[in-house]
């Protein structure tokens, strides 16, 4: 969810910006989409992994989930998002 948030917040900001800024909307929205990560471990996650610009995958997550990832964390017993949080968006 905080995720979400923050993609909604960005937005926010993005349809502020002067119409005759040098970066475009668009290019702004991309930029931040880039930033964005998402963590998942099944094939209900795909489609929001790919739409981010850093997925992590759970290590007990689908093979063909941990071939899209940029990042491999810790399974869920493991407390894998705290970790991926901590490596990945934290620093």
């Amino acid at each position: 969810m905080f995720f979400l948030y923050l993609a909604s917040f960005f937005a926010e900001i993005v349809k502020k910006m002067p119409k005759n800024i040098v970066v475009s909307r668009k290019n702004a929205i991309f930029a931040v989409v880039l930033l964005i990560t998402a963590i998942g471990d099944a094939e209900n996650d795909r489609a929001m992994l790919e739409a981010v610009g850093n997925p992590v995958v759970m290590e007990n997550g689908t093979p063909e989930l941990k071939e899209i990832a940029k990042y491999i964390t810790k399974s869920n017993e493991e407390s894998g998002v705290a970790h991926a949080l901590r490596e990945w968006v934290l620093k």
